[in-house]
């Protein structure tokens, strides 16, 4: 669990730095911009307004952000299973997030694949509509993820007051 935290913490780390050069006016939101561009035209003013330097980072993000799915989803199941163990009353909850957390990371791989053709020049609808159906996918699924631990949390906070 600790080697999978420092994964975490280095490729987090990384991506900041690599996806740092990628947040302007066009992209406020940097790479997640274009996973949520949704139209061609739109991820072609993102790729556009990076320029190839830009383009260069974008590229780099996504080779990094391909283990980090695999670290994120690994340790967000890991937790979940914990936590189901220890709240056997939300144990069902809990295994069906671990499943969840392990479907994001699929997400994401898939909305990578998008981004990366449209970095090869392909900024087209479907690649771009397949990179934001599978963003809003991936993001859902987290949300409910990181809202099962978080009251996990709680609960397991409440339950060492008592």
């Amino acid at each position: 669990m600790r080697l999978l935290l420092v994964a975490f913490v280095l490729l987090t780390t990384m991506l900041a730095y690599s996806g740092a050069a990628l947040v302007n006016a066009t992209a406020p939101l940097g790479i997640v911009s274009l996973q949520l561009a949704g139209t061609g035209a739109t991820a072609a003013r993102i790729l556009d307004s990076w320029g190839s330097a830009g383009q260069a980072a974008a590229l780099l993000n996504l080779v990094i952000d391909f283990p980090f799915l695999v670290v994120y989803g690994t340790l967000l199941g890991l937790w979940c299973r914990r936590a189901a163990r220890a709240l056997p009353l939300h144990a069902a909850t809990g295994r069906s997030c671990v499943h969840a957390a392990w479907a994001a990371a699929a997400f994401d791989a898939v909305e990578n694949i998008a981004l990366l053709a449209q970095l090869n020049g392909s900024a087209n609808d479907p690649a771009a509509t397949l990179a934001f159906t599978c963003a809003g996918i991936k993001f859902s699924l987290l949300a409910i993820v990181i809202a099962y631990l978080v009251v996990a949390m709680l609960v397991a906070a409440a339950r060492k007051l008592r």
